[in-house]
């Protein structure tokens, strides 16, 4: 009860729900360096988290947009998409989009804007963080 308590006020949400991964990825192959360098790390502190690349083999024989529309729609937490020009006019960009857009109402997605392209279904004014090389 005291631990419960302790993380509600440190600003933990309270949750029933069981996530596979707390955190999906979402990027444009143009960024995969810096992505596959965020995962690592996020890997190195034991958060669950979804890059496609460290499960590739899982899933030999099936659909990757099945796999993405259940990723990216109700088996992670959160969604950190790294949002630029590339990440607007790809194909796999704009259908994991497609998955998780209805999410970042819900503050359920985290934006990483790597430069000021706007992203249709991501308000202008929403909170991320802003990054460039």
């Amino acid at each position: 009860m005291l631990g419960r308590q302790l993380a509600l006020s440190s600003g933990f949400r309270e949750t029933s729900e069981v996530y596979e991964y707390d955190i999906a990825l979402s990027f444009a192959g143009e960024n995969r360096d810096l992505v596959r360098h965020v995962a690592n790390q996020l890997t190195a502190l034991d958060v669950p988290v979804f890059y496609d690349e460290n499960f590739e083999a899982n899933f030999l024989g099936h659909a990757w947009t099945k796999i993405f529309k259940q990723v990216f729609g109700e088996n992670s937490r959160y969604v950190v998409c790294f949002l630029d020009k590339h990440y607007e006019s790809k194909i796999w960009p704009i259908f994991e989009g497609e998955n998780f857009l209805e999410r970042v109402a819900d503050g359920n997605v985290i934006p990483i804007y790597l430069d000021k392209t706007k992203i249709a279904g991501i308000a202008h004014d929403t909170i991320g963080i802003k990054f460039s090389f």
